[in-house]
């Protein structure tokens, strides 16, 4: 189900409708169907939101993904071996 909403999203983002695409991102983040995609999904909303001129809103999709990513079992890992 995870992958539905990626394939779904950058679909929807290929095809150059960035509204649909926010509004799948935002409820693949709404309903938490992939925690560990979040940052992922923040992403292509930030690029979904900057394709429909939210800029402003696109930089906070921007953060929220840092911040996101900062929880991801690979970063972890990354922070335990030193490398993150």
């Amino acid at each position: 189900r995870p992958g539905l909403y990626l394939v779904w999203g950058t679909s929807m983002l290929l095809a150059e409708a960035p509204k649909r695409t926010a509004r799948v991102f935002r409820e693949a983040i709404e309903r938490k169907i992939s925690p560990e995609n979040e940052p992922t999904y923040y992403y292509y909303l930030a690029g979904a939101l900057e394709m429909d001129g939210q800029t402003d809103a696109a930089l906070e999709a921007g953060q929220a993904a840092l911040k996101a990513s900062e929880k991801t079992p690979r970063r972890e890992y990354g922070r335990a071996a030193g490398t993150a």
